[in-house]
């Protein structure tokens, strides 16, 4: 899940979400399509950044972290208690059993925030991930975890008690979304 991530969003959009200043916010590319060692936009340490996409692991690069059992698993059991962050998209993409390119996005195309982790020394992130409620049911089983935009502070600084307790909340949150085909577009910008 959530191997491939857009972020086609105004900054100002982005600003807004995160209820930080246009200024404070690094330089944003549009992207098409972000995969696993590109760069996303975190807000983690109290500041609003980029950060690659994965931890190196074992076997390679790791982008997503089960949030059911990431508090157990080593490669992210400090992190879940002193390293949370947010990652910011506006869509993300997966295939369909037809091996069809489908978005999940909201209709309007609007930012959202999911619960990251993120490794302070490589400056990487992972996004934590759920199983999946519809729409993203019908295209994949699992799903990003959402963050309303009230779970933020404590997401952010709460200690590890903090996180199970917004984990538990935001598993039950989603913004309103929608999948569409997308596998004929070469471009989402149209160019």
């Amino acid at each position: 899940m959530c191997g491939r991530a857009r972020l086609a969003a105004d900054p100002i959009d982005i600003a807004e979400l995160l209820g930080v200043d246009v200024s404070a916010l690094p330089a944003i590319p549009r992207k098409d399509e972000i995969n696993p060692d590109d760069a996303m936009v975190v807000m983690a340490g109290g500041a609003v950044k980029t950060m690659r996409y994965g931890f190196h692991g074992r076997e390679g690069l790791v982008f997503n972290a089960r949030s059911e059992t990431a508090f157990d698993r080593v490669l992210f059991q400090e992190c879940m208690h002193e390293r949370r962050c947010i990652v910011v998209i506006d869509g993300f993409f997966e295939w369909d059993a037809s091996r069809r390119k489908q978005l999940v996005a909201t209709p309007d195309a609007a930012p959202f925030a999911l619960a990251g982790l993120y490794d302070e020394g490589q400056e990487r992130c992972v996004v934590l991930t759920q199983p999946a409620r519809a729409p993203v049911k019908t295209v994949h089983g699992r799903m990003p975890v959402f963050l309303p935009r009230t779970a933020f502070a404590a997401w952010l600084a709460g200690d590890g008690g903090v996180a199970h307790d917004v984990l538990d909340e935001a598993r039950t949150y989603a913004p309103p979304l929608v999948v569409r085909d997308v596998s004929k577009q070469l471009s989402l910008f149209g160019t």
